[in-house]
């Protein structure tokens, strides 16, 4: 039961790191900087 309940809370941190994830990048859309020009020197976009 314990690994169950491991698995749920490692399954929502990764949903709302995703969340955070697809928020900047929204709000990179609108910001010109300085999250534009992270959002372009950031490896781990998938966006």
């Amino acid at each position: 039961m314990l690994t169950g309940w491991a698995s749920v809370a490692a399954g929502w941190s990764f949903v709302g790191l995703q969340g955070v994830t697809v928020l900047i990048h929204f709000f990179a859309e609108l910001t010109p900087f300085p999250f534009g020009n992270w959002k372009r020197g950031n490896p781990f976009s998938r966006f």
